[in-house]
């Protein structure tokens, strides 16, 4: 994940979220809530997330992008209540 003040937060996820068994997917993903934790350990959410890319290496192996204008450290929401 990188960050700079007044830009967008982006993620670069070693996998995929949006996988679906034995269908090739098409469409891109919008999730309101990423929740994560840092190398550091600490608790991460990302909000209103955008998907930006999507690739698979040639050994199979899927890395995705998203962009979140929202990161809020230390906490964990469950839900956008």
């Amino acid at each position: 994940m990188s960050f700079s003040p007044g830009k967008p937060v982006v993620l670069e996820l070693m996998g995929d979220l949006n996988k679906v068994e034995g269908r090739l997917k098409v469409d891109f993903i919008n999730p309101s809530i990423i929740l994560g934790i840092s190398s550091q350990g600490k608790l991460i959410t990302l909000y209103k997330c955008t998907q930006t890319q999507s690739t698979t290496s040639i050994a199979g192996f899927p890395t995705t992008n998203f962009y979140s204008y929202l990161r809020i450290r230390r906490c964990s929401f469950i839900d956008e209540r």
